[in-house]
């Protein structure tokens, strides 16, 4: 599949190249990558500022793309609160407060055959969440139809958070939501949204978090988690990570560029002047969508509406009326 993903990249890239040539298409914001003009930037640019893509997992591999196999760097910009961390990790008494900028954030998370991935991504959030702080995370995970070890891994965490004071729902070899016949094609893609959602239903029971981190079941670095959550200084409404396979970058299918088009598997990935030229300078790409690996969202917007958080129902009401009252004074 990757393989095959790769080479329809190669084949979008072509037809892009081709389209760029017309006016309609530059208009859109694309540039040719091979060399010629800069491109102009599209009129609704702005518009989509605040959601982003961050290759956080693997991204300075690509800078090495002759030696990827052989040796690993780690990119800077994904290890900057690595010392922070660690003093966090180091203390006896982590603050139940947590070292980052204090939000709530409700991380979600949903398994199925991951035994292998589990003790990797359990210990990434451990660490994580004493950074966040203990008092500030609640944990949502659900696992079904697992027949390795999963189930057992995951209750190991649940009793982990139970010792650390960490709000939790762990669920375990849940059948609430029913498999499909053939997990494939629209049924799988179904079958997996009911689940996300069932991994939200605390958070819309309840309310009171900041934003919403879901994982897929990926490996990566408690370091890597925090960038993520401090994209733009935690200015965003959605931010993804960027994910990796072996033959490039994963699941690109989930991700459009910022006027909706596809992506590549490979560098630069955007083929937009916005999102490469974002690339080139390592910042955030503005993109239409993404669910790429990981991903941190604004909770407010899956929320019902007595449950958001007063300072934005506040700003709400507050720009009605301030429409209502523009639309009464005299012209």
């Amino acid at each position: 599949m990757q393989l095959a993903w790769l080479l329809a990249s190669f084949w979008v890239r072509r037809k892009l190249e081709q389209r760029s040539k017309g006016a309609e298409y530059r208009e859109e914001g694309y540039m040719m990558l091979n060399g010629g003009g800069s491109g102009s930037m599209a009129s609704g640019e702005e518009g989509w500022e605040d959601r982003d893509v961050r290759g956080h997992k693997s991204r300075g591999q690509l800078r090495n793309v002759g030696t990827i196999w052989l040796i690993h760097y780690e990119h800077p910009g994904d290890i900057r609160f690595r010392p922070a961390l660690r003093k966090a990790l180091a203390e006896r008494h982590p603050s139940p407060q947590g070292y980052a900028r204090g939000e709530k954030v409700f991380i979600a998370a949903a398994f199925h055959q991951n035994e292998q991935v589990l003790p990797y991504w359990t210990q990434t959030m451990l660490d994580a969440i004493t950074y966040l702080g203990t008092d500030n995370v609640f944990v949502s995970v659900v696992e079904n139809y697992s027949s390795d070890r999963s189930p057992e891994l995951l209750r190991e965490f649940a009793s982990e958070l139970d010792r650390r004071g960490v709000k939790n729902r762990i669920l375990v070899q849940d059948e609430t939501i029913k498999k499909p016949e053939k997990v494939e094609w629209n049924p799988r893609i179904e079958f997996l949204a009911a689940i996300r959602n069932q991994a939200l239903e605390p958070l819309l029971a309840h309310g009171g978090y900041d934003k919403v981190l879901f994982s897929n079941d990926i490996f990566i670095e408690p370091e890597s988690v925090i960038e993520l959550l401090e994209t733009r200084d935690g200015d965003f409404d959605f931010a993804c990570g960027l994910d990796f396979g072996h033959f490039g970058a994963y699941d690109m299918w989930v991700l459009r560029d910022r006027v909706g088009h596809l992506t590549a598997g490979i560098w630069p990935y955007f083929f937009d002047t916005a999102g490469y030229e974002a690339m080139k300078k390592e910042d955030p790409v503005p993109v239409f969508t993404c669910w790429n690996g990981i991903v941190v969202f604004q909770a407010d917007p899956v929320l019902p509406i007595h449950l958001r958080i007063p300072r934005c129902r506040h700003l709400l009401f507050q720009d009605i009326l301030g429409r209502r009252s523009s639309d009464h004074r005299p012209h």
